[in-house]
């Protein structure tokens, strides 16, 4: 069974790939319509599934030499502007990278006393993931 190393993934959004990321998630879910009706067999419910969505997190530590992340973070909420994100490898070929527009939906900014600074973000998805390969 292969396996696939998390330090590979990465998150670009608006062209530029996150700096010193930690943590990285993307959670995709259909909504699930209710179909039951009274002649559904064995009155177990059924259903079809609805339209999709999905959000990305990332985490990471924040280097005020390399700032500009977290700037355009900044800019793009209060743009209130979808924003071009692409999720995954990129290491090899077969890789497999999805990409979609996305709302940057909130953002933290931690300046812990004798720690390290760090970031996270949170993409609210909108419209399809395309799925490909590099």
């Amino acid at each position: 069974m292969a396996k696939a190393n998390g330090t590979d993934i990465g998150l670009s959004i608006a062209g530029n790939w996150l700096s010193a990321q930690t943590d990285l998630s993307i959670s995709m879910a259909a909504d699930m319509l209710d179909a039951t009706t009274k002649d559904s067999t064995g009155a177990a419910k059924e259903y079809l599934a609805g339209e999709t969505g999905g959000t990305m997190n990332a985490s990471g530590l924040w280097d005020p030499s390399d700032s500009a992340n977290v700037k355009e973070i900044i800019a793009a909420l209060k743009a209130r502007a979808a924003v071009a994100c692409i999720w995954g490898e990129g290491t090899g070929t077969g890789d497999i990278i999805l990409s979609c527009q996305g709302f940057v939906s909130g953002y933290s900014i931690n300046g812990p006393k004798n720690d390290l600074a760090s970031y996270t973000i949170d993409i609210q998805i909108t419209g399809a993931l395309t799925q490909s390969t590099a």
